[in-house]
């Protein structure tokens, strides 16, 4: 069932204190008839799109890790990029409803493990400073140091991107314009990511785990059986204490399934029942009736 508007209102307080990250999947730009919003392909039917393009046995067409490691194997990196950007077509897409939502809220840091750029667009009058995992190094780690230093109220939103991110080509010196997007994206990358969380110098930054271990965290998007997002949640709970008061987490799921719903709640994880964009709606009046 939908939050209460009690937690609704603590969740508005927590944003306008600066201790509240959204963290976001593939559904933060799902499909809605309601909308008239068309949106990009979830992780399950870009796997498939993967697949129908490969002549090879795979017995799970919907696991993404293993469906996008054979295609490189078979077809090699630069085609596998190019066809997520395909498949992923951000720049002839807008971005939804929860992202400019969630743009036009206080967030500080904003976590995606989305390639595609439409959250920063929504956030482009905000100007935010964007930093990238990548299966090898975090581009843009001054950055994140450049942010930690600004006065909480007076920073530019930080956009962590934790899978990586599409890119533009760029020209090399006259000849055609080469890709260069970093993507964590098959069970290749994901060891070589899992590996590198521990880098002081490549991983997570220090400054953002201490964010995460002092702030509610918002899950949209996620799909609760997705391996992607147990992943993701081990590499975010290695932020908390154990001691002191841990703060709230909810993960905004459709019709979630009950045996992930029991698992999850038994790892401190409140799910809610309720289409995301509906939330964001909630989410932007209980923000509003603050200053009311």
């Amino acid at each position: 069932m939908p939050l209460q508007p009690a937690q609704l209102s603590h969740i508005a307080q927590r944003i306008e204190q600066g201790f509240c990250v959204p963290i976001l999947g593939a559904a933060a730009n799902i499909k809605s008839a309601n909308l008239n919003y068309d949106g990009l392909l979830l992780g399950a039917e870009v796997s498939e799109a993967l697949a129908h393009g490969i002549n090879e046995p795979i017995a799970d067409k919907k696991n993404l890790q293993k469906v996008s490691l054979v295609y490189e194997v078979l077809l090699k990196r630069l085609a596998l990029v190019q066809r997520l950007k395909t498949l992923l077509p951000d720049t002839n897409c807008q971005p939804s409803h929860l992202l400019q939502v969630l743009a036009s809220l206080p967030f500080e840091l904003y976590i995606t493990t989305n390639y595609d750029r439409l959250l920063e667009r929504a956030l482009a009058p905000r100007n935010p400073m964007v930093v990238v995992q990548t299966p090898s190094t975090l581009e843009g780690r001054a950055l994140v140091d450049e942010w930690s230093l600004a006065p909480s109220g007076q920073r530019r939103p930080l956009v962590y991107k934790i899978h990586g991110s599409f890119k533009d080509p760029v020209a090399d010196g006259g000849g055609p314009p080469k890709e260069h997007s970093p993507v964590i994206i098959t069970e290749d990358d994901y060891i070589d990511f899992l590996t590198l969380l521990g880098s002081k110098e490549h991983g997570v930054p220090k400054k953002i785990g201490e964010m995460l271990k002092d702030s509610d965290l918002l899950f949209l998007g996620y799909s609760l059986e997705d391996w992607d997002f147990r992943a993701l949640y081990k590499v975010v709970m290695g932020s908390f204490d154990e001691n002191g008061f841990p703060p709230s987490r909810f993960s905004i799921q459709w019709k979630p399934p009950q045996y992930w719903e029991k698992f999850w709640t038994s790892r401190g994880v409140e799910v809610v029942d309720q289409d995301i964009y509906e939330f964001a709606d909630e989410l932007q009046k209980a923000y509003e009736e603050l200053h009311v």
